[in-house]
């Protein structure tokens, strides 16, 4: 367990660098920055859409003739034809750091839930079968015999 709450407070930290990147430019300077044959992966289906949108008003601005793919995260396939670049949005790349964030976590806490069971496991087979002081002395010090007051 995360006593100290480091996770949630990386995770908070992150949050707040995001908010305050918001309406700086970021995805402006991606779509400007695409020439032909790159490729774009999205958080969604969704963001890859509204990304499509505004890369065709701007190549109908700029009267540009370039093909570049958006692709949501879930419709990867490594099978596509060669790219020149691959681009990640920033909405991508902020669910992915949350993600690692989230997932930190979760292992510890398997990881604990794992340790307790194995502590309890041990436990009940220590109840189960009940050792005398003597018995243990004797199993530590390589005692064949019989100790005094057996």
């Amino acid at each position: 367990m995360d006593i100290y709450k480091i996770g949630s407070l990386v995770a908070a930290g992150l949050k707040m660098l995001f908010l305050g990147q918001a309406r700086t430019g970021r995805t402006t300077a991606m779509l400007n920055a695409l020439q032909d044959g790159d490729l774009v992966i999205c958080s969604s289906e969704e963001e890859a859409r509204w990304n499509r949108r505004r890369f065709q008003q701007l190549c109908v601005e700029r009267e540009l003739d370039i093909t570049v793919r958006f692709v949501a995260e879930s419709n990867i396939r490594f099978d596509f034809p060669q790219h020149r670049e691959v681009y990640f949005t920033h909405d991508y790349i902020e669910k992915r750091y949350l993600k690692a964030c989230e997932s930190v976590e979760s292992d510890m806490k398997n990881m604990a839930k794992e340790l307790k069971a194995n502590e309890s496991k041990r436990r009940v087979f220590q109840i189960a079968k009940p050792v005398s002081e003597n018995e243990m002395l004797r199993k530590r010090l390589g005692f064949i015999g019989t100790v005094k007051g057996d």
